[in-house]
């Protein structure tokens, strides 16, 4: 049995991954600032209940219908695609800091905005090219059963 291309989002469902997100998010929040210092980082959670807020008003209370990743092929080339570039950010921040011996709170070297650059312009480009690249990909059968049907008695 393949696997369905749609599944159904209700408010309820936003709550369950928000409120698991906030609280992931409130938790690293005050661990930066228990290790780094500064309120600064108080903000991060704030944002996920932004968002929150913003998916459980524009979502109707019947639900609506998202594409799963396996609906929409550009989907897992964009999570690969931003997954390289957080790798590519994680070992530039490890060199700068084991070999280099900056401190992560220091000041910005001009190195440090050159990476700045490039990084986000490969995502920008990258991203950018993932639609046009999946357009030409040749689409799989359509299964518009929900995965959230319920099996009919027999």
């Amino acid at each position: 049995m393949s696997r369905p291309k749609t599944i159904l989002f209700t408010r309820g469902r936003w709550d369950r991954i928000f409120a698991t997100a906030t609280l992931v998010a409130s938790s690293v929040a005050f661990f930066s600032i228990y290790l780094i210092g500064g309120l600064r980082f108080l903000v991060v959670p704030v944002v996920f209940v932004g968002i929150w807020l913003y998916f459980r008003r524009s979502t109707p209370e019947s639900g609506t219908r998202i594409d799963t990743i396996e609906g929409n092929p550009a989907t897992i080339r964009l999570l690969v695609w931003l997954g390289l570039i957080l790798v590519w950010t994680f070992c530039f921040f490890l060199f700068d800091t084991l070999v280099l011996g900056n401190s992560f709170h220091g000041p910005l070297y001009w190195y440090h905005w050159v990476f700045l650059v490039a990084t986000v312009a490969a995502m920008t480009i990258g991203c950018g090219l993932i639609g046009p690249i999946s357009a030409h990909q040749k689409p799989a059968a359509d299964n518009d059963e929900p995965s959230d049907a319920r099996e009919s008695p027999s």
